[in-house]
């Protein structure tokens, strides 16, 4: 799976005039359990570009902390990549956010489908920094 990531961030993302090429994004959303594997990526070829990462799966800490459980093993490989992110989204529910995830980069943001900050109800929490659209 890592060949075929970095083969295809090659390819489209990370070419010229990629929206990952120098000249490129200026932060990247990676909104998707698929796509973690980018987050190195990114990281090696654009170290100074912000990386969010939005969780808006429901990540059960309960079972990802259970030793050699199928849960801890997937998201142990996830984890690899997205702790490379320098902020992690997750649904505002604290069972969601496994312990791995440091809580200084932790923000809380409901399930939404729009991410337009012009929005009142866009509330989105950081850390203990609370930014709120007026």
């Amino acid at each position: 799976m890592n060949h075929w990531i970095a083969y295809n961030a090659d390819r489209y993302w990370l070419s010229e005039g990629g929206p990952l090429a120098p000249g490129g994004a200026d932060v990247v959303v990676i909104d998707d359990p698929q796509m973690p594997g980018l987050i190195p990526l990114i990281k090696q070829n654009r170290p100074g570009v912000p990386i969010i990462y939005r969780s808006h799966i429901e990540i059960r800490s309960d079972l990802v902390e259970r030793p050699g459980s199928p849960q801890e093993e997937v998201w142990q490989y996830l984890w690899e990549r997205i702790k490379l992110a320098d902020v992690f989204i997750s649904h505002p529910v604290s069972k969601f956010v496994p312990k791995d995830v440091p809580l200084d980069i932790v923000g809380l943001l409901p399930a939404t489908s729009d991410w337009s900050l012009s929005s009142s109800y866009t509330r989105l929490i950081i850390g203990l920094t609370v930014l709120t659209n007026p």
